[in-house]
């Protein structure tokens, strides 16, 4: 169980930094959808 947790932490640190990677991408779009 603890290896598994381990691994689930590993993941989610995975899919944060992809996110906070995107999280400029969708701001710029979110301003392009605002202005047009």
């Amino acid at each position: 169980m603890k290896n598994n947790s381990k691994v689930v932490k590993l993941n989610l640190i995975g899919v944060f930094f992809k996110l906070r990677h995107y999280t400029c991408v969708y701001v710029c779009m979110m301003c392009i959808s605002g202005v047009v």
